[in-house]
């Protein structure tokens, strides 16, 4: 768990001219599991199985219980559920994590509820059960709808999973958005500027465009 303040420049300097009690603030918790660990990637995963039993959550939990005191007194406007592929999480088990953030932190001031997904976790089932846990927005890693590009990337799904995947999460949750990936080896220019915006266009969803840097391991 993480617990972040804005990033601009101007709000934190705005945020720490203000009352502590009207600070805002947002909790990221991080879900490390995924299925497999796509060849670009250099985020803190593993491919190791999820733990059963509830183990990460009530680990989850003892973190909060440690680190949350400093921010008891900040409004808490947002919680992020990031990864890794949080996704994967037994749905129980984000339940029960959300509401001990919203007890602590009280949840008045709390706009947005996000869970990173992948494409081919998007069904409506799952989808209505993170709404009922309290999700109340889905950032969906679809990174490219060029086939060429996913097969680059290690993506399992086609872009046709993933088109689906943003209009089904845009009618379930009412708020959805797009990662896409920039600066693909190998990849036209154009590609990054006309195949992921034309398809968002349609489906007016918002797009998060994830940079990625060339590494000599990675090539």
């Amino acid at each position: 768990m993480d617990a972040t303040a804005p990033a601009s420049p101007a709000d934190a300097a705005d945020r720490f001219a203000r009352p502590a009690a009207a600070r805002p603030f947002g909790v990221y918790v991080h879900f490390p599991y995924c299925a497999h660990r796509c060849p670009y990637c250099d985020f803190a995963v593993t491919t190791a199985p999820v733990p059963g039993g509830g183990r990460y959550a009530r680990a989850v939990l003892a973190e909060l219980s440690l680190r949350a005191a400093p921010f008891d007194a900040f409004r808490l406007v947002s919680i992020y559920l990031g990864g890794g592929t949080p996704s994967r999480w037994a749905v129980e088990e984000i339940a029960e994590v959300l509401s001990a953030i919203r007890a602590r932190f009280g949840a008045a001031a709390l706009a947005e509820v996000t869970i990173e997904a992948n494409p081919e976790s998007c069904d409506r089932t799952r989808l209505a059960a993170w709404r009922a846990a309290g999700v109340n927005r889905v950032s969906i890693g679809v990174q490219s709808f060029d086939p060429g590009v996913l097969a680059q990337l290690g993506r399992r799904h086609d872009p046709g999973t993933a088109a689906r995947a943003v209009r089904t999460a845009a009618e379930e949750l009412g708020n959805a958005s797009v990662k896409a990936a920039q600066a693909i080896k190998a990849a036209c220019p154009s590609d990054y500027s006309l195949t992921p915006t034309g398809r968002l266009a349609a489906m007016e969803q918002r797009l998060q465009a994830v940079r990625l840097a060339i590494e000599e391991s990675k090539q």
